[in-house]
């Protein structure tokens, strides 16, 4: 793995079109289908100019991501593209807050719509194209949302903008790395560029279907995959499914276990109320604000609960920080403590990652690259498991292949 990416990096760097230019650096893209090194080469570039005392910073959609990578690179900074750039603060901040760094990291391009992405390139420009730029990442898979007053809607892809066609010289990376399984390669190869057909649905659906009963699932085949799997994540396209798959197996797991402490629990979306319902000890939860990037609070990351004690929850998250979870009001004054059951999640959330396990219920058709970005993020197609029923509208490429 490293001697392909330091291969992509000499090519690069040796290409004459990306050699300064009275002191100006470019702005790259390294796009590609999931698998084939984007994280890999970008690890190795920025450990290269940190050996060179260089100084890097990482600009992630989600704080998930940042907790990650300020994990890997606590010399760096990290932060949201959000936060990094200044995006929701008015007067915009200056360039000069992003003009101390070496390397700009942009990752998961894909999910970034045009306005944030040009609000990136505008502060490289003010800054005087003093830092090397590089994107990461792949328009195939899930597009980006953006935040509506009746709540998300799709975004347009920043490979639109005048300014990606202006400053960005893009490369295409090919070669698969994290998909070991051949055969896993040979359905991300199809569903990444078009719909299947009724006979290879029945192939990719052969030994791996776990009990089909129905469009939902039903409570106790819930239960049997998380007891036959324990390390499993269920992965729907809506957040109702996750909810109600949540639902399903703390039930099950919990129905002789009293709780730990009565909860308001966060909802799915700003337009619902929450939900009051028992927490117990050991159960998975899911954090669903930033409120302590540094620590791991963050929207997305996947804990356990530890302790309650009056109105606070001690939660170890997956990444080995203990952070302490209070209620949190919004502006509307409803108050609810930031997390949910953490047994199932929707795709947006698992974008970047690699599982170990999962069981896809796909309970929404004609959703555009919702497959192909589920079946990526595992190593073996062995390691993953069908729910619900299944057509081949389930498996719509992106529109934009």
């Amino acid at each position: 793995m490293v001697s392909h990416t330091q291969q992509l990096r000499e090519s690069w760097l040796q290409d004459p079109e990306l050699q300064e230019t009275e002191g100006q650096q470019r702005c790259l893209a390294w796009i590609g289908a999931a698998g084939t090194g984007k994280t890999s080469a970008v690890f190795h570039l920025i450990h290269t100019v940190l050996d060179m005392n260089g100084s890097v910073l990482v600009m992630c959609p989600t704080g998930k991501q940042v907790s990650l990578y300020r994990s890997m690179f606590p010399a760096c900074r990290v932060d949201t593209i959000h936060g990094a750039t200044g995006f929701y603060l008015s007067p915009a901040p200056p360039a000069s807050v992003l003009a101390g760094f070496d390397l700009w990291i942009l990752e998961e391009i894909g999910q970034v719509n045009v306005e944030l992405f040009e609000t990136v390139i505008r502060l490289w420009l003010e800054s005087g194209r003093l830092a090397t730029v590089v994107c990461v990442g792949d328009f195939l898979q899930l597009p980006p949302l953006e935040a509506t007053a009746h709540g998300t809607r799709t975004g347009d892809l920043c490979k639109v903008s005048s300014m990606w066609c202006q400053y960005v010289k893009r490369r295409i990376l090919r070669q698969p790395l994290r998909c070991v399984d051949p055969q896993l390669q040979f359905w991300l190869d199809i569903t990444r560029v078009r719909a299947i057909t009724l006979r290879e649905l029945r192939k990719l659906l052969h030994g791996r279907r776990f009990r089909n009963e129905g469009s939902t699932p039903s409570p106790d085949i819930f239960e049997e995959v998380i007891r036959k799997f324990p390390h499993t994540t269920i992965v729907t396209w809506s957040l109702d499914a996750a909810e109600y798959a949540n639902d399903c197996i703390v039930s099950a797991l919990f129905r002789e276990a009293s709780p730990a402490i009565m909860i308001k629990f966060a909802p799915a979306s700003d337009e619902r109320l929450p939900v009051e319902g028992p927490l117990f000890l050991h159960q998975r939860v899911t954090l669903t604000l930033n409120l302590d990037k540094a620590a791991g609070f963050v929207n997305g990351m996947g804990g356990t609960v530890c302790h309650a004690a009056g109105c606070g929850i001690i939660i170890l998250t997956d990444l080995g920080s203990h952070v302490w979870v209070f209620p949190w009001t919004r502006t509307d004054g409803q108050s609810f403590h930031p997390l949910r059951s953490g047994y199932a999640v929707n795709i947006s959330k698992i974008q970047g990652e690699t599982l170990s396990h999962l069981s896809l219920w796909l309970d929404r058709s004609h959703v555009e690259a919702a497959a192909y970005t589920a079946l990526s993020r595992a190593r073996h197609l062995d390691d993953i498991i069908f729910l619900g029923c299944l057509t081949p509208q389930h498996f719509q490429p992106s529109p934009h292949v």
